[in-house]
């Protein structure tokens, strides 16, 4: 009898000790609500920038000479950032705010050669977020304008440090190192969303859905994806959904 009392009162104890713990003041309960609303804003706000993106238009090309060639353009510059990698900021954006790493209170930090960090001033701007942008000391007046107009802030460096200086930074002032290259598989769609409302971001999601949907194009099937690139990272992740998707030649 005694052992089975003090298993009683241990069991208390700890039930006790565990539910204190698990109870936050009341002013902690208010910071919380305050960023769960926060965050269910932002999703939804960033969720209207997907929706204003829409589609971008795939433009027919004819090929004088090839009259069974098929050749069609996908024109990314349709975005409000006139960039190829706005929808890939959008998903970095969206990934971050859903897994909590960007607060209401954050402060983002990328190292960009130009047009990945225009894209990203603009989707952390749309939910308040402060983006500074680490660049190369020599980056072109265009870009500079492009990030700067999309009320991004810039960090000047030699284009060597500009990754390392980007992530220290961030972890210094306690803000977000966004990493494009590092966190691309976690942020980007590989798979099919169907018919659902909130479609995928990824552009070959968007490719095969207008060729499936547009009467004016005979054949659905893709045989060859031509596809610019500077790292590579922009290709690998709509390689990747592809792959996934169906079969396809793919000329870099």
């Amino acid at each position: 009898m005694r052992v089975q009392w003090s298993l009683f009162l241990l069991g208390a104890f700890c039930w006790t000790i565990v539910d204190n713990m698990s109870s936050p003041p009341g002013d902690q309960d208010h910071l919380q609500k305050e960023e769960q609303d926060w965050r269910t804003w932002a999703i939804g706000r960033l969720w209207e920038e997907r929706e204003r993106i829409g589609h971008t238009p795939l433009i027919k090309y004819p090929v004088r000479g090839l009259p069974f060639l098929q050749l069609y353009l996908k024109d990314e510059s349709a975005t409000p950032t006139r960039s190829l990698k706005h929808r890939f900021a959008w998903a970095l954006a969206l990934w971050s705010v859903v897994e909590g790493l960007v607060t209401r209170n954050s402060s983002t930090y990328e190292s960009s050669s130009g047009n990945t960090a225009a894209a990203e001033a603009y989707m952390y701007s749309a939910i308040g977020i402060p983006f500074y942008a680490v660049v190369s000391r020599n980056l072109e007046q265009a870009k500079i304008d492009n990030i700067l107009g999309n009320n991004g802030q810039l960090i000047k460096t030699d284009d060597s440090t500009r990754g390392q200086l980007a992530k220290e930074t961030a972890a210094r002032t306690g803000g977000f190192y966004v990493d494009q290259h590092g966190n691309a598989e976690k942020a980007e769609d590989f798979t099919e969303s169907g018919g659902y409302g909130h479609e995928s971001g990824n552009v070959f999601h968007e490719v095969l859905a207008q060729l499936r949907d547009d009467p004016e194009i005979p054949r659905k099937a893709v045989d060859y994806f031509v596809h610019c690139a500077g790292t590579g990272r922009c290709l690998k992740t709509k390689e990747s959904f592809y792959v996934n998707a169906t079969c396809f030649h793919t000329l870099h």
